[in-house]
């Protein structure tokens, strides 16, 4: 390449180089290039063999101008003052342009490198899917192929792994669902529970409990969460899961058929797993033996290598299944959580509050382009309808607002009986839409 090659044609004035170099050294990654010995010493042994630049010339413009640069703009010092004094001189010097216009284009395409070097990390990690990694349309045809390749060799080594040590299936149910109710379908965002949040994340994360399960004493635990039904247990229990930014396949939420059907005395979790199960009461059994199986690990000949966390969502701590996990030795013990006496205690949901029960109704009415309601008389109409405060009442009285009913004088009765009935409008027209019979 001749010296001058590299000069861009739109760059002609002081004031373009000011603008090309502020934008270099404020651009995130960029700068963690320059800031690498090894990706800055491999830039400038590039110029110098493609530019035919001295090296010195080119290190001196690396190591006195850029590099500073960058790290001034990191600390927000005045940069752009400091570049608007430093180019009017630096353009002064022979071949100069040259240099700046060649790392302009050679350093962007190192981080397209490092940026596609990190999403083909993600990949093989299993933080993300080739499916996902390839939305964002990278024009890139070599690395197209390299994420296929990659998701492919990673399905055969699942494939593989799951002959040699079978993992439980876990999933993560945000699939769509044409039940227009169902907590998978996350119909309005998720909102407060932050406190619930941050005590669940202190039972799989915290260093009490990591710091224990080296002995093995703890390396399994369980927790329960409960609330009445339409508190939230079930969303909660799918926001943690896809907050926790566990790889794929190490937290979701468990079926029921797994519970007793999976080989649990066998199994070796392959690193930190956390374990969701709904509706505990139903399948209380299924999950004392899993309680049992896990717990009893710890003294067996074949004890769990990683930390195992089991998540249960139930609506109310009482009832023969609550009386069985209470009487039992392995639930006692490998509870998270346990009062003076030893006993298992839970985590409850409380009310979402006025605030943001209101924020839900309100956010609905966005959704349909609908005039906000009264605030005062929703409010009021939903602690009549629902003292608990539980977000699904505020979720299914939005609902009918949105469509144009006064709730001022219905109660819960009359609220489940409108959405019943505009639920089996909607099937019926479906069933129409598709020359189907209702």
């Amino acid at each position: 390449m001749k010296p001058n090659a590299a000069l861009p044609t739109t760059v002609r004035t002081t004031d373009d180089w000011q603008k090309f170099l502020t934008d270099i050294c404020a651009d995130g990654d960029l700068a963690k290039c320059l800031l690498s010995t090894g990706v800055c010493e491999e830039l400038i042994h590039t110029a110098h063999t493609e530019l035919g630049v001295p090296k010195l010339f080119v290190r001196a413009v690396f190591k006195l101008v850029l590099i500073p640069g960058v790290f001034f703009v990191g600390k927000a010092i005045g940069s752009h003052v400091s570049i608007e004094k430093i180019v009017p001189r630096l353009l002064k010097l022979p071949l100069a342009a040259t240099v700046l216009s060649w790392l302009g284009s050679s350093l962007r395409t190192k981080v397209e490198d490092l940026r596609r070097e990190r999403k083909l990390d993600d990949l093989l990690e299993g933080r993300r899917t080739a499916a996902q990694i390839l939305a964002e349309k990278d024009p890139n045809p070599e690395f197209q192929v390299a994420c296929l390749t990659i998701q492919e060799i990673r399905e055969l080594g699942d494939a593989l792994r799951d002959l040699l040590e079978p993992q439980p299936l876990l999933t993560i149910p945000v699939e769509e669902t044409t039940h227009r109710y169902h907590f998978r379908r996350r119909q309005v965002t998720f909102r407060g529970r932050e406190a619930e949040q941050r005590r669940l994340e202190d039972f799989v994360f915290s260093q009490e409990s990591h710091s224990l399960s080296q002995s093995n004493e703890f390396m399994f635990q369980w927790w329960l969460v409960t609330g009445p039904g339409g508190a939230g247990k079930s969303r909660l229990g799918l926001e943690f899961c896809l907050n926790l930014g566990l790889t794929q396949g190490r937290c979701g939420f468990l079926s029921s058929h797994q519970l007793d059907a999976f080989d649990w005395e066998n199994w070796q979790p392959e690193s930190l797993t956390v374990l969701v199960v709904d509706y505990v009461a139903g399948a209380f059994d299924k999950v004392l033996g899993l309680v049992s199986v896990l717990n009893r690990r710890k003294n067996s000949d074949k004890p769990l290598q990683n930390p195992v966390r089991l998540l249960l969502l139930e609506r109310e701590a009482r009832g023969t299944w609550w009386e069985r996990f209470e009487a039992d030795t392995d639930a006692r013990t490998s509870c998270y959580q346990r009062d003076a006496n030893g006993s298992p205690m839970y985590l409850p949901l409380d009310s979402l509050g006025e605030t943001l029960n209101w924020d839900i109704v309100a956010e609905l009415h966005r959704q349909a382009h609908k005039d906000l309601p009264d605030r005062t008389e929703t409010l009021a109409n939903l602690a009549r309808i629902d003292p608990q405060g539980r977000p699904l009442f505020s979720v299914f009285a939005g609902i009918a607002l949105v469509q144009g009913q006064t709730i001022r004088d219905w109660n819960q009765e009359k609220l489940l009986q409108y959405l019943l009935l505009d639920e089996k409008k909607v099937w019926e027209r479906a069933a129409r839409e598709l020359h189907v019979d209702s």
